[in-house]
């Protein structure tokens, strides 16, 4: 008997749980427009910096998936479109911090230059 009431409860918690979802498995991706927007904008910072030629792969991505969100920003594909431009966006995050990295290393690099260039002990005599 008891078996059979928890056998019960469960496919109403079930039923319950799956009609919950709006007729679909999973969350909504959110507004399509302001990913895109989102999108542009960390785009635009990250050419700002100079990701173009310090992280060119990451900044090609961005646009490549700033792309798919736009072409698929209509319809039943607006869920893509906005998980497309939350990817965008976090392309655009990482080339703005390939291109920090990679700035922040070059100055490294001639201020280790310029140390070395000193004489010993500082010219001391």
């Amino acid at each position: 008997m008891r078996n059979l009431y928890l056998l019960g409860l469960t496919a109403i918690l079930a039923s319950g749980c799956a009609s919950s979802g709006g007729g679909s498995i999973f969350p909504e991706a959110g507004d399509a427009d302001a990913a895109i927007a989102d999108a542009e904008q960390q785009i635009n910072q990250a050419t700002a910096i100079g990701a173009d030629s310090l992280a060119s792969d990451a900044i090609a991505s961005a646009r490549q998936n700033l792309a798919t969100a736009r072409s698929m920003n209509t319809g039943p594909g607006r869920d893509r479109a906005a998980l497309a431009g939350r990817q965008a966006a976090a392309d655009a995050i990482f080339a703005q911090e390939r291109a920090k990295l990679v700035m922040a290393e070059r100055l490294q690099a001639q201020a280790k230059a310029s140390l070395d260039a000193l004489p010993p002990n500082g010219g001391a005599q």
